[in-house]
């Protein structure tokens, strides 16, 4: 939610690059991630070409990080944790760089993903 913030960086009216005191300037605020973030280990998690866990529910999560490091190997996931497939999951590009999800973006519900078998996908917790 926009609230507006007075700041007084200069009185100079002839200057249009200064604001006047009391001047407002809309500002946007996101939810902060809170006292920094410590990331984990990455986690390799075999697929075998059906939908299982990938990501386990953690209260402590503050940002997640996984990707596909295969060269041609598709793979999906759900951010919800229920059953997913390749054609209805949202898909984790092979090669790709990694998805990141911190503050209120990141989940801390477990994660499902499905790949071909004997295909790793991996992740990093930050919390």
């Amino acid at each position: 939610m926009a609230q507006p913030v007075e700041i007084a960086l200069g009185t100079n009216a002839a200057d249009p690059n200064t604001v006047g005191a009391g001047a407002a300037i809309p500002v946007t605020q996101r939810a902060s991630v809170g006292g920094g973030i410590t990331w984990g280990a990455p986690q390799p998690i075999a697929m075998t070409g059906v939908s299982k866990p990938f990501i386990p529910a953690n209260a402590a999560r503050k940002a997640v990080m996984y990707w596909n490091p295969a060269a041609n190997a598709p793979a999906s996931y759900d951010l919800s944790g229920g059953v997913v497939t390749l054609a209805g999951g949202i898909p984790l590009i092979p090669g790709a760089a990694p998805t990141v999800l911190t503050g209120a973006d990141c989940p801390v519900t477990a994660i499902t993903a499905i790949g071909t078998n004997t295909q790793n996908l991996y992740y990093v917790e930050g919390t």
